[in-house]
């Protein structure tokens, strides 16, 4: 293996379970007691990788990857566990899982598993000039069905990567905010009822994604938020969606008593040149 890589598990037999089935000896990966060790050795190294070990992916928490990802960009983090519904392995790639991983396993190659990179197929040759003479602008009006929230994230990560966002923000930051904001807007704006609609507007172009979502429940005051990185709440479920949202954004405005969100990202630099 290239760069060291490292074990988190989280859950033992798992963890026995994995290490049998992986090409590369278990010498090679180095054992941490905790998630929180890793920010020990990023301390030290900027490039490096893990593997943690869970039986419920729904357990782990998204801003720990978000927390890997901001202090060291070119680590990897693979998950290895044995449940994991769509939802949550949606939030946990978003959020920069490199993968997840679920049994049966044979012949585990660790180096091509956590070096993944998002992979989209190109019909047509590029011309980048193109991207500097034009804007896209697109609506939505949904219904309060989560499973629709994967397709306007669709929609917004191709537009961002065609007009030359970085990988990080049109596979993982846009992406992560986008469904976040959305998903809340169903979930907790409309109290998941399918009479009630979301309306998404948005606007990308060289310098800028926008991305408005307005929903059409009671609204809710953004100055009563509890920070879920205060230590009395680091193992508290919950209440992250606005903080993920926040931290991958640029910038972020609720209006309408908090009853609409606009996501703004910046190409370069983080703000208009």
């Amino acid at each position: 293996m290239l760069e060291p890589t490292y074990l988190i598990p989280l859950d033992a037999s798992l963890s026995e379970q994995f290490l049998a089935a992986i090409d590369e000896p278990r010498e090679a990966l180095h054992a941490l007691e905790s998630p929180r060790a890793f920010f020990e050795v990023l301390a030290r190294d900027d490039v490096v990788r893990a593997v943690v070990v869970a039986a419920d992916a729904s357990r782990l928490d998204p801003c720990w990857f978000r927390e890997v990802r901001r202090r060291a960009p070119e680590s990897s983090v693979l998950v290895v566990c044995r449940e994991c519904s769509e939802e949550t392995w949606r939030r946990l790639i978003l959020a920069g899982a490199a993968g997840v991983l679920r049994p049966p396993w044979e012949g585990i190659g660790l180096d091509s598993e956590l070096s993944a990179e998002p992979s989209i197929t190109h019909l047509f040759r590029r011309h980048p000039k193109v991207r500097t003479h034009g804007r896209v602008e697109f609506g939505f009006r949904l219904p309060s069905d989560p499973d629709m929230v994967t397709g306007v994230v669709h929609v917004v990560s191709l537009l961002a990567m065609e007009f030359g966002y970085t990988t990080a923000d049109f596979a993982m930051n846009l992406p992560l905010a986008v469904d976040e904001a959305l998903t809340n807007a169903m979930v907790h704006g409309n109290g998941s009822d399918v009479g009630k609609f979301v309306d998404v507007e948005g606007v990308v172009d060289a310098d800028c994604v926008r991305v408005r979502i307005e929903d059409e429940g009671s609204g809710f005051d953004p100055s009563q938020r509890k920070n879920p990185l205060d230590p009395d709440r680091l193992v508290v479920p919950g209440g992250r969606g606005l903080f993920l949202i926040e931290s991958v954004m640029d910038e972020v405005r609720y209006t309408q008593r908090g009853r609409c969100v606009e996501l703004v990202k910046w190409r370069l630099d983080g703000r208009s040149n």
